[in-house]
């Protein structure tokens, strides 16, 4: 996985998570802003968000007047046993010296179990406080999430969007859907899992979109965002779902990704319902395939993009 993300990179990245995927969100760079923000206006199509529903199954008889519940992915490893347990790492990787693969920092993994017989698992990036180019671990680690202020606390609104594809060094993202069969260990990750409690700590609110239901984790009204903390507003809202401005082109695009806040010109991190949210780990998703031979698990993960998404090698048992 890349942790060196372009402008026209994150751009195409954005495409991918925003709500609809249906726009063409062409930022304009920063020397073009101002002329940018003279040609633009408030759209008069009648249209208040770039989702096509018809597109998405109008025609098919859904029902688009309530929110529709994602569901979980389970945290236990199922058919774990206890060879799984221990603490792996990468032989011979050293988190101070300069990474030139991605993840650019030690890969960690941690499968415990516990009495009850269930395995679970956290994967960490192990990267060194003296870290330039990559985010390093944040001093005195990750606190205890505040649902009214963003996450992580001391973490600028504008360097979420760093933290989603720059991965958070020494935080467990954990992993989901975990299968353990024929000495194969296969789970997903995900980036957003940086958000998990965060978000569940979140009240959903429901929004009336074009006569559509979506949940979010502030209210529509954005009046009432001037109470808000910033941070929160950005991991809860999408730019999709903002007011759209037209451009001298005819395209629509949404007004906040032109003219700013430029950190709101990203996805929400939260995905909601009418019963809570979580954090949208379905957005994006690692796949990781580990073979395990005594103490060893040789594999990797594969991304949603390129090759550049990637990461492979063998991971050994830590012992006590």
């Amino acid at each position: 996985m890349s942790t060196v993300v372009s402008g026209e990179s994150r751009h195409a990245m954005l495409l991918g998570l925003l709500i609809s995927g249906c726009s063409s969100l062409n930022q304009p760079p920063a020397e073009n802003k101002a002329q940018a923000d003279a040609d633009v206006s408030r759209s008069d199509a009648g249209r208040v968000t770039n989702v096509d529903f018809e597109a998405l199954g109008d025609a098919a008889m859904i029902d688009w007047g309530t929110t529709i519940a994602t569901p979980p992915l389970p945290e236990a490893i199922s058919g774990g046993d206890a060879r799984l347990v221990g603490t792996w790492v990468e032989p011979e990787c050293d988190p101070k010296a300069a990474q030139d693969n991605p993840p650019f920092g030690c890969v960690q993994l941690t499968i415990v179990d516990d009495s009850a017989g269930s395995f679970t698992g956290t994967l960490e990036i192990i990267r060194s406080q003296d870290s330039v180019d990559f985010p390093a671990p944040l001093a005195g680690g990750y606190p205890s999430p505040d649902p009214e202020v963003g996450y992580p606390q001391g973490v600028e609104p504008a360097a979420y969007w760093d933290l989603l594809y720059n991965l958070a060094a020494g935080f467990p993202y954990r992993a989901l859907d975990g299968h353990f069969e024929n000495d194969q260990l296969t789970f997903t990750w995900s980036p957003y899992d940086l958000w998990h409690e965060w978000c569940r700590l979140q009240v959903s609110y429901s929004w009336i979109i074009d006569d559509h239901a979506f949940s979010f984790c502030v209210p529509q009204d954005t009046d009432q965002w001037a109470e808000l903390d910033e941070g929160r507003i950005v991991l809860c809202t999408s730019a999709e779902i903002q007011p759209l401005c037209s451009l001298p082109s005819g395209e629509v695009e949404p007004c906040v990704c032109l003219s700013g806040p430029a950190e709101r010109c990203t996805p929400a991190m939260c995905s909601c319902d009418s019963t809570g949210c979580d954090a949208d780990v379905h957005s994006l998703q690692f796949r990781m395939t580990l073979t395990l031979d005594g103490d060893i698990l040789t594999g990797g993960w594969i991304g949603p993009g390129a090759g550049d998404d990637s990461w492979f090698g063998q991971l050994e048992r830590q012992q006590p």
